[in-house]
């Protein structure tokens, strides 16, 4: 167990690929599913050694390769070395959806935050490939949501996505950042982990594989939002210590509905990993496009009832440590997310079909 929890770990910090590990825990299943049991001895004695040498190297990881140090938190924030630390800062849970409604405890949609205005919050929508490659109509969840909020004069129900839209996203795992009329959203396909890919012995590690790629293409069109001249950057054009904030994500987690199939309550350690994963596989001037120009990157949870655990597993990635689960009550007093919370704003109350829907 010990040294699987290892494995995992130097995965996230990119001493292994995930590819890597997966790999080797296949070819250790088949190992000890082949060899007799009177070399149960020697295959245990392996496994120690390999503990502690790979226990040594993940704890002695350089800070630039990993948030899980002390030095790594004291660091300095830097643009030309932007690495996940750095990204990492801008990062926050939020307890409401990207248009600023939230799900209480008590099944009431509650509005907490002004509904995103201008071009400087992008949010993204999750959308289901069968409707980027069709039409909008009918669309439910989070996305009807989105797209009726943008408008049928915006986003006409029975007229298709915009070709470039269509063009950009052909599979799950893609995204392509569109403006409707002012408003920025990065469409979103993620994984349907419902699907057979996922249901086998390594679904789990296929899972955050292919919601890391899904994250990291939804962080590069931000990225691209941001600056459309990144691609001709060069690194001697941006002072170290550089950073104009301007714009803000929001976004739901990936596939953290229906698509979420038997891992529903994995959904935070999974996201948590993918997120990680996807900032450090950002190519580097994206990511310093993301260290200079984004306000935050914002982890949007519409349910209550999901906050804490999402919260908590944000915080323990970045900050290396097991922190206590948040209270939505803390959260909303918290200055920075400037959220309101009144029973005068209650919006409506809804049924538990409603909820699972959103």
């Amino acid at each position: 167990y010990s040294f699987c929890t290892l494995l995992d770990r130097a995965a996230n910090e990119r001493i292994l690929t995930e590819n890597m590990r997966m790999r080797f825990m296949r070819t250790m299943r088949n190992m000890i599913n082949q060899m007799p049991i009177w070399t149960a001895p020697i295959l245990g004695s392996g496994i120690v050694y390999m503990t502690l040498q790979m226990n040594r190297r993940v704890h002695n990881v350089s800070p630039d390769r990993s948030f899980s140090t002390m030095e790594q938190q004291r660091r300095p924030f830097s643009i030309f070395h932007a690495g996940p630390f750095e990204i990492g800062q801008l990062m926050r849970v939020v307890p409401c959806g990207v248009l600023g409604t939230a799900l209480t405890e008590d099944k009431e949609l509650v509005s907490r935050r002004e509904k995103p205005e201008g071009k400087k919050i992008v949010i993204v929508d999750p959308a289901g490939l069968h409707h980027i490659q069709g039409v909008p109509y009918n669309a439910g969840g989070a996305a009807g949501a989105i797209y009726k909020w943008l408008g049928e004069d915006v986003l006409p129900p029975k007229v298709p996505f915009p070709q470039a839209v269509r063009d950009a996203i052909r599979a799950p795992t893609h995204a392509a950042c569109y403006v409707y009329n002012g408003h920025a959203v990065i469409h979103a396909v993620g994984p349907d982990l419902r699907t057979a890919p996922y249901q086998g012995e390594d679904g789990y590690y296929v899972a955050k594989r292919d919601l890391a790629l899904t994250y990291k293409n939804i962080l590069k069109e931000f990225a691209e939002y941001l600056r459309p001249e990144i691609q001709a950057w060069h690194p001697d054009e941006l002072n170290q210590n550089e950073r104009q904030p301007w714009g803000t994500l929001r976004m739901l987690p990936v596939s953290g509905g229906i698509f979420s199939g038997k891992f529903k309550k994995d959904m935070p350690e999974l996201t948590a990993g993918a997120l990680i994963a996807a900032i450090g596989e950002l190519p580097q001037p994206h990511r310093r496009a993301l260290a200079s120009r984004t306000e935050a990157i914002e982890l949007c949870i519409f349910d209550d009832r999901e906050y804490p655990a999402y919260s908590k597993e944000i915080n323990k990635v970045l900050a290396g440590i097991n922190l206590a689960a948040p209270t939505i009550a803390t959260a909303i007093s918290s200055p920075e997310l400037d959220l309101q919370y009144a029973d005068s704003i209650r919006v409506l109350q809804i049924t538990d079909t409603d909820a699972s829907r959103k």
